[in-house]
């Protein structure tokens, strides 16, 4: 489950695949060939490669569907380390923390099963050698 690296107490945790893989990104992990650990480090270059994908992504969201999606700040995020296709990435799992907020959920530990949740929620593959985002996708079903 969670192992605790202060990333960002607040708004983001390494955890294990498992949880990845019983979050609404569950599909990223399902993928992945086996697990390994993420640093710190590796999630501190992470995040502006992210914010360079999700502030454009969620502006076109907004646009096509005219909805008002949540902003970048508004995400918890899950980082699990997995090997797909031979190669290392980091699975990020993003949501909304106001779906945890409004029932008292604990995001680090559990997982809110929903369908469809749009902009609510993303997933991605960041690819540490490369530094690049190489998948992304809002609305991961659960």
């Amino acid at each position: 489950m969670f192992r605790g690296a202060n990333v960002s107490a607040n708004t983001g945790a390494i955890v294990d695949q498992e949880l990845i893989n019983r979050a609404s990104c569950g599909r990223l992990g399902a993928h992945g060939e086996g697990a390994w650990t993420p640093t710190e480090t590796d999630i501190q270059q992470l995040e502006p490669v992210l914010l360079e994908r999700l502030v454009p992504e969620l502006a076109r969201d907004t646009e096509i569907y005219e909805v008002q999606a949540p902003s970048p700040g508004d995400y918890i995020r899950r980082y699990a380390g997995v090997t797909v296709q031979g190669r290392r990435v980091i699975a990020i799992c993003g949501e909304a923390a106001s779906l945890y907020e409004e029932r008292g959920e604990d995001w680090r530990t559990s997982y809110i099963p929903f369908r469809d949740g749009g902009a609510t929620s993303f997933g991605a593959y960041y690819d540490p050698a490369t530094r690049t985002i190489t998948y992304f996708e809002f609305g991961f079903v659960a």
